[in-house]
């Protein structure tokens, strides 16, 4: 309330003394009977700018958010006042900013390390399975090898028995026996090689065993760690140096992580180095490139002047109510952190400065004499002004000098032109029609008599 009531006498006061200072240039000279109004020629440092308004943003800025669900059950510490984590507390990369309650984390975690432990004794199972198939192979192998070698003396003793028979030189009984010891380890030796198709059955049956068991356990020991990540989402740390702008949450509320992340802070990264975002209309953005110098206020801080340079020119368009606009990024050094972000910014883009140009007031431009019967040739670049002919007093008349306009504000135009000087007076309107009405301030209550009826 103090502060708007301060506004509406500052600033009617400051404009009515730059009204004043500028009426107090303006004189009046008569001829032919007509009041002409003048001012004088200066010399004056001329910047042309294009004005617009935006909003200064963090340069980075983080939104974070919450990945699991539960009860926020304390906030961390900041490291200046000791105080829970709030608004405007500075934070480093990695420090903790909440906790949300890790109880049902903490029994998952539990569980899945039990599962990882048994399905690693199912590993240690399933190898010395493995190798307890192999040991048998070996042994029937071993034991094939014994059965071939008895089979190949059998085979000799009953070819022998069977020619001693035939000369009589052994009786049949020998022959049968040695004929029932032939047919009694081939059959032992068939039994082997089916024990050796077994067991090697067997040893393939206990490597897919043992595969399946190390997969399960590669899936036990990832399911433990996706617990463990589960578990450490519960401490919500920061992910940059930077600055809390907003907190999002108090202790106690439940956050529920579902299709969209719940936001909890919002951090920026360095207030030391902001930027203003500013919607330029379609008509100036062509003058507008990338390093141009932009000077800019803002209502906190009404005295201050703010320097900038245009760091990006954006392409993407905005239409509200058939007025198009871009996005023009300024880079802002803030040092003493004076400014803050989302404060409204008055911009100014610098397109020309002229340090000691020639000028005279745009109206001196636009003037022509109401009695004025012929006027010389002008080109694009060309515009006339008119002074007052350096003759005696009683022949004195008007006369026009074309000049070559250069840059140009909302108030004074540059102009060159060998016949003009600083200080001549030009002329910039006529009074001798109507009565002076004198210096007039829109932001000046208008105090006068009513009108008697």
């Amino acid at each position: 309330m103090l502060m708007s009531a301060i506004k509406f006498v500052v600033i009617p006061l400051i404009s009515l003394g730059m009204g004043l200072v500028a009426y107090s240039k303006i004189s009046t000279r008569e001829v032919g009977g007509i009041q002409y109004k003048t001012a004088p020629i200066e010399v004056r440092t001329l910047r042309q700018t294009i004005s617009a308004t935006g909003t200064l943003e963090p340069k980075g800025i983080v939104d974070v958010g919450a990945q699991v669900n539960g009860r926020v059950i304390e906030f961390g510490t900041d490291p200046i006042s000791g105080a829970p984590i709030d608004y405007c507390s500075r934070v480093t990369k990695g420090m903790l900013l909440a906790k949300i309650d890790p109880a049902v984390y903490e029994v998952e975690v539990e569980i899945a390390r039990a599962q990882a432990k048994r399905a690693e004794a199912l590993v240690v199972q399933a190898e010395a399975q493995l190798a307890e198939a192999e040991a048998q192979l070996h042994r029937n192998v071993s034991e094939l090898a014994q059965q071939k070698a008895r089979l190949r003396r059998f085979e000799k003793d009953w070819q022998r028995v069977s020619r001693l028979t035939k000369v009589k030189a052994s009786s049949e009984a020998e022959r049968d026996a040695a004929q029932s010891d032939l047919e009694s380890t081939s059959a032992g030796v068939a039994v082997s090689e089916a024990a050796i198709a077994q067991a090697k059955s067997r040893v393939d049956l206990q490597k897919a065993a043992l595969l399946a068991a190390k997969a399960e356990c590669e899936n036990a020991t990832a399911v433990l760690q996706r617990a463990e990540t589960t578990l450490s989402y519960c401490s919500i740390v920061s992910p940059i140096d930077g600055t809390v702008i907003d907190r999002r949450v108090n202790q106690g509320q439940t956050v529920a992580s579902s299709l969209s992340t719940p936001s909890l802070f919002l951090i920026a990264s360095d207030l030391r180095d902001l930027e203003i975002w500013v919607s330029v209309n379609e008509a100036d953005i062509g003058l507008i490139k990338p390093g141009l110098p932009v000077q800019f206020t803002v209502d906190s801080l009404p005295t201050e002047q703010f320097y900038g340079s245009v760091k990006q020119v954006r392409l993407n368009a905005s239409m509200s109510q058939n007025v198009v606009t871009y996005t023009v990024v300024v880079s802002v050094e803030n040092p003493a952190e004076v400014l803050i972000p989302y404060l409204t910014a008055n911009v100014e883009f610098i397109i020309d400065e002229r340090p000691s140009a020639l000028c005279v007031p745009n109206a001196a431009l636009l003037f022509s004499p109401s009695n004025k019967t012929a006027s010389q040739s002008t080109t694009e670049s060309q515009q006339s002004v008119w002074v007052f002919d350096p003759e005696p007093a009683d022949t004195r008349a008007i006369r026009e000098i074309v000049v070559n306009v250069g840059a140009r504000d909302s108030r004074y135009t540059e102009i060159r032109s060998p016949k003009l000087r600083e200080g001549l007076q030009v002329i910039t309107g006529e009074t001798g029609q109507e009565p002076e009405r004198g210096f007039s301030n829109p932001f000046v209550p208008k105090l006068g008599t009513k009108e008697e009826k």
